[in-house]
């Protein structure tokens, strides 16, 4: 009976002083995690490989969820013998009622430099971390879809960049990890009606 935050479903309850509230004992946590690095281009949105829900994405529970992403975007090699920059966003986007159209529901901007010194050109090393944190409330019998894209706008003095870049040794010397810069997406539970 009842909907949003008034609904009813199996489970017990407590008297809260003015209405009725469910104990929440019921856990739900995805994770997802970036598994190959992707090239950015300068003015077009490129998607997060890994980081999406898929078109009949649907959560077990009536709540409130919270998607956590963080990602990575390091500059491109430079193309001269100075400093370079690039700037640009990480987008979470949401569709709602699987018509294949996305909504811009969070966005984080960036900027990554590559830098030049001692005859050397450090870029990929330099990769900015970027996080979004967006609460929802979700329907358990209505089909969503998230998805994590990534947008460079400018580049300057420098090729274009990465997002989740590969941390091999050739361009990290001192790394044991290939995953490192990876982005991931989570979506948790952090209130169920």
């Amino acid at each position: 009976a009842g909907t949003g935050s008034i609904q009813v479903t199996p489970g017990f309850y407590y008297w809260g002083g003015s209405n009725w509230r469910r104990f929440f004992n019921q856990g739900y946590h995805l994770n997802y995690t970036q598994q190959s690095e992707v090239r950015a281009q300068t003015n077009v949105r490129v998607p997060i490989p890994d980081l999406d829900t898929g078109a009949s994405f649907q959560v077990p529970f009536n709540g409130t969820y919270q998607i956590i992403v963080s990602a990575y975007y390091a500059a491109g090699q430079a193309t001269s013998s100075s400093d370079g920059s690039a700037q640009g966003a990480i987008i979470l986007e949401m569709d709602s009622n699987n018509s294949g159209t996305f909504t811009n529901v969070r966005e984080s901007y960036f900027t990554s430099s590559s830098k030049y010194f001692g005859g050397s050109t450090y870029a990929h090393s330099l990769a900015q971390n970027v996080n979004i944190i967006y609460n929802v409330d979700l329907d358990a019998s209505t089909d969503y879809q998230f998805r994590v894209t990534g947008e460079q706008w400018a580049v300057r003095d420098v090729e274009d960049g990465w997002f989740g870049k590969t941390t091999d040794t050739t361009d990290y010397p001192n790394s044991t990890s290939d995953n490192a810069q990876r982005c991931t997406m989570s979506i948790t539970l952090v209130r169920q009606y």
